[in-house]
């Protein structure tokens, strides 16, 4: 960007509180309740002003970063609020990119992290690699949201065998490496049951094999299976 862009980029004006709307994922996103810390961010904004301007796309008007802050000029009923204009190409990148240092939860680590795929892999592969710029996506997804690979991958297993634990895992219960051990320990269990079964039950099949005909065992498997 030449230095004349970048200058009218970074330059704060005053748009009425009327005219920008928040991005239709930020609430999806970004789902914690945090009453006190909004009724402190109000006060603040009250006795002090808005310290730092509210990072709207120019096109669309589109609030990027400071939803909060937004919410809570609305609620003082401001009219005009300073905001910078960012040219937008890729708003969903750039609404993580612009909260990467704000306090979150587990929970919207985690929604960044499926919301930031799930884009990166709508994009045609030349649009891609440009947000990528060489980096692995599974290396820049991780750096966006604040997520290990191993954290990632510990969730995505719990989703896959107990997602009830999520929860417990987003309400602050079990940490997610706590949750991960349990589940494998039931996964795992589980297994080591199947397989004992069917061992098991080969070796009664076997013993018998010369009492009772193969295709008696075929006619028992088929009438069990037909029944489910």
């Amino acid at each position: 960007m030449n230095k004349k862009n970048k200058e009218h980029e970074d330059r704060i004006i005053m748009l009425k509180v009327s005219s920008l709307k928040p991005h239709p994922l930020n609430e999806t996103i970004y789902t914690s309740n945090r009453g006190w810390e909004d009724v402190e961010l109000r006060n603040s904004i009250n006795l002090n002003g808005l310290l730092e301007p509210i990072v709207v796309d120019r096109t669309s008007l589109q609030i990027i970063s400071g939803h909060r802050r937004f919410g809570s000029i609305k609620e003082l009923e401001w009219k005009e609020v300073p905001v910078r204009l960012v040219d937008v190409d890729f708003d969903i990148i750039k609404l993580i990119h612009f909260n990467k240092y704000r306090e979150k939860t587990i929970e919207e680590k985690r929604n960044e992290e499926r919301e930031m795929k799930s884009y990166l892999k709508s994009l045609t592969p030349n649009k891609r690699r440009t947000i990528l710029n060489g980096i692995p996506m599974r290396e820049y997804i991780s750096n966006e949201v604040g997520l290990s690979f191993n954290s990632i991958s510990r969730l995505d297993y719990i989703e896959e065998h107990n997602p009830e634990l999520l929860q417990d895992i987003y309400l602050g219960k079990l940490s997610p490496t706590e949750a991960y051990k349990l589940v494998k320990s039931q996964v795992d269990d589980i297994d080591y049951k199947i397989d004992s079964t069917v061992v098991d039950i080969k070796g009664r099949i076997r013993r018998l094999s010369e009492k009772i005909p193969k295709q008696h065992w075929l006619d028992v498997l088929d009438e069990i299976y037909g029944e489910n």
